[in-house]
């Protein structure tokens, strides 16, 4: 199975966001998956998009979802996804969200 994993965070980045993303990596890797991990959909083929941040990561998620509307697509909503950007940005937020197969909050609250 194919998995691209979107991070807003770049490869020299020290976010929680890039370090989930290399995390899931190396789990889906050992599972026997092929991962990779990109800042933004390329538009290549993948079996599953999984992408960290549903503000950030909105236009990866749209293109993602317009381009393969029956493959799995999974949001990870990261810290700022619920504290901010779910209120500021609502509209892009939410429709990360809407086209998600499944959603995922690393977080107690």
């Amino acid at each position: 199975m194919k998995v691209i994993i979107i991070t807003p965070a770049g490869k020299r980045s020290l976010s929680g966001n890039r370090a989930t993303a290399t995390r899931w990596r190396g789990i889906l890797r050992r599972l026997g998956c092929r991962a990779r991990l990109a800042t933004e959909w390329d538009g290549g083929d993948a079996d599953v998009m999984v992408a960290l941040h549903a503000w950030r990561s909105a236009d990866s998620v749209a293109a993602f979802r317009e381009a393969w509307p029956r493959k799995p697509l999974i949001v990870a909503l990261a810290g700022t996804d619920l504290y901010r950007f779910i209120h500021s940005h609502r509209a892009r937020t939410m429709r990360s969200l809407e086209l998600a197969c499944r959603l995922v909050a690393l977080h107690d609250l």
